[in-house]
């Protein structure tokens, strides 16, 4: 009797097992002793054959009454992680599952042990990228093995599956799917399935998740660390960690393909000195399709000081003189930055002295970015050379005094006195730049009254672009002077104007410059408003302070931004954290981080760009403000 009660339990489990199959394969459910037939008296046509001869002939068993259905199994948590997956990959499992158990429940008696409502077995399924399985085991035997060994070829017969979002892959790349089978109403429904997260160490899942793309996932695991509270070296850790996001943020818009993107990305390079980034914007500077981002690239490598391209600098400076003069100037200005400027600087002042108006040209673009002492006495002459033409050159030549004249080295003095003169002359635009030029090495030059004199002359000149140059010059060359005759300036029409003049009062002392300032900055010029703002941020009084505070809820985007950067309540810059716009939301961030620091605002940092898209342009917004707060 022990042998026979054997034997049928090996037969049970293995009528359990296949006829869940048969289910699936479109055949009807058969009994026990008919089942049981149908594999010994099985025919060389096969099994499936078999079964459909005997469904025909095979009744369902009258010496028992089958216990009630179990109805439809419960609806899965709409919070749960992954819920729309498990919901779209649930037929695949509680379909099969419901019609075994339906053909367990019908053929064998309500006292089987397969018909144990307390049954239930826990399966794991590793899923990779594609939806294919990896692995699977029974973490949660039911300790019926018949039973397990169903789940087991539901499980089997329902891969491949859809393949997963990147979002519920775990740190190996792996879906873990946890699904549970079981003999009660909760069936194989995905009310009780659930996705598993595999976590690796931080220091080794940030640099592994990002090296596959996956870098909203690398900076959740950051802003996930922080729970636990920074400190020693986790703080360290963690704010090792968010930089890499950061740069990988950086280094994803710069292999992109949108030029507007790539700019900013160079931006954020430059102003958090990414040198890790340096092959990338290489590869823009020598290879970019787009002229901007070219230059701007071109441009960074020395500001990142990219020794190794210096060879594609000097080439880009000296070889495409006379053919893209911006791109020389920028190649210039970034040999200038690392101190490799000196043959650049030689060819160029040969270069000026060209019969040729192209090759002068050139060389003028370039002298706008690299002060060239030695061609201070050439250029002196183009500067005071009469007549319509070559008027450009006359106007260029201004800018590039001015770059001699704002480095205080070799020929400085020279370059002022010229550009002083120049303020004399009856062409306007060369007036202008003349003043403009001044006013850019104004900070750096020493203060003199004689060119304050003929700047401040020039207050009321006819043309608006003199009188803007002249007003930021003024202010610049001598603030307290400047604030004297601050009242006794006319009215004026001119945006352009009043743009210079609020940007100029940043540094102009005394009420007048204060009152005038708060003036500016309820103007109705976008322009006007921004200059004032920003000037008003760089002043000590209290009253400027509240100003800018008041700002902080304007309703011209831009203008919040700015005063946004002036708060320095941490609830109102958390608040402002949670603004319309992203412009508004990435400066309050960096006021927080100017405020308190990188590793106390790691959370804020990490969790906004896990929350953004991928390809969201914000994620360079909150970058920068973290790693390079103004």
């Amino acid at each position: 009797m022990i042998a026979g009660a054997g034997l049928d339990r090996e037969r049970d489990r293995t009528v359990a097992a296949r006829s869940g199959r048969l289910k699936r394969r479109g055949l009807a459910p058969l009994g026990l002793a008919g089942l049981a037939a149908a594999l010994a008296a099985a025919p060389a046509g096969g099994l499936a054959t078999a079964c459909r001869r005997a469904q025909e002939s095979t009744v369902y068993p009258s010496d028992f009454e089958p216990g009630p259905p179990l109805g439809d199994p419960p609806r899965p948590d709409p919070g749960a992680r992954g819920v729309e997956y498990l919901t779209r990959v649930a037929p695949r499992f509680a379909q099969p599952w419901s019609a075994f158990l339906g053909d367990v429940r019908l053929r064998l008696p309500p006292g089987h042990e397969l018909n144990r409502p307390g049954l239930s077995a826990l399966l794991l399924l590793d899923i990779d990228e594609q939806g294919d399985l990896v692995a699977m085991h029974v973490p949660g035997p039911s300790g019926v093995q018949a039973f397990d060994d169903a789940a087991l070829d539901v499980a089997r017969e329902a891969v491949p599956l859809p393949r997963p979002q990147a979002e519920l892959l775990s740190d190996d790349d792996r879906l873990h799917l946890e699904w549970r089978f079981s003999r009660d109403r909760r069936q194989a429904g995905p009310a009780t399935a659930r996705v598993r997260r595999v976590e690796w160490p931080l220091e080794r899942a940030v640099p592994a998740l990002l090296q596959r793309g996956r870098i909203g996932d690398a900076a959740r695991r950051v802003a996930a660390a922080t729970r636990t509270g920074p400190g020693g070296a986790l703080e360290a850790a963690l704010v090792a960690g968010l930089r890499e996001v950061c740069t990988a943020v950086v280094d994803q818009a710069l292999a992109g393909d949108e030029p507007a993107r790539q700019m900013s990305a160079v931006g954020v390079a430059v102003a958090a000195h990414l040198t890790s980034t340096a092959p990338a914007v290489r590869r823009l500077a020598s290879g970019s399709m787009d002229p901007a981002v070219r230059r701007e690239a071109l441009f960074a490598l020395g500001q990142l000081g990219d020794r190794r391209a210096v060879p594609l600098l000097r080439q880009t400076a000296l070889m495409e003189l006379g053919q893209d003069s911006e791109n020389s100037g920028a190649a210039a200005a970034a040999l200038f930055a690392m101190g490799e400027d000196a043959d650049v600087r030689a060819t160029t002042a040969q270069r000026l002295r060209s019969s040729t108006e192209g090759g002068r040209a050139s060389a003028l673009a370039i002298m706008t970015q690299v002060p060239v002492p030695e061609a201070v006495p050439d250029l002196i002459a183009l500067l005071r050379k009469s007549g319509r033409e070559p008027r450009a050159e006359r106007i260029t030549a201004a800018a590039a005094l001015g770059a001699v004249a704002a480095h205080r080295g070799e020929g400085a003095g020279a370059a002022m006195a010229a550009l002083t003169d120049c303020l004399a002359v009856a062409d306007a635009a060369q007036r202008a730049a003349c003043a403009q030029a001044i006013a850019g090495a104004a900070e750096a030059v020493e203060r003199g009254a004689p060119t304050y004199r003929k700047v401040t002359a020039l207050l009321r000149d006819r043309d608006e672009r003199v009188r803007a140059a002249a007003t930021r010059a003024s202010a610049l060359l001598d603030p307290d002077r400047f604030a004297r005759i601050l009242p006794t300036l006319p009215r004026e029409p001119s945006d352009l104007v009043l743009t210079a003049q609020a940007a100029g009062l940043a540094r102009v002392p005394g009420k007048r410059a204060l009152a005038r300032l708060l003036r500016l900055a309820g103007s109705s010029s976008p322009s006007v408003r921004l200059a004032a703002v920003g000037s008003l941020l760089r002043r000590e009084e209290p009253r400027a302070a509240e100003a800018v505070a008041e700002l902080a809820a304007h309703g011209d985007v831009a203008v919040r931004a700015l005063a946004i950067r002036g708060e320095r309540r941490p609830a109102e810059l958390r608040s402002a954290l949670g603004d319309a716009a992203p412009e508004v939301r990435a400066a309050a961030l960096a006021a927080l981080v100017a405020r308190d620091g990188r590793a106390r605002t790691l959370a804020d940092a990490a969790r906004m760009i896990a929350e953004l898209p991928a390809e969201s342009g914000e994620r360079l917004l909150v970058a920068r403000a973290w790693l390079a707060p103004p």
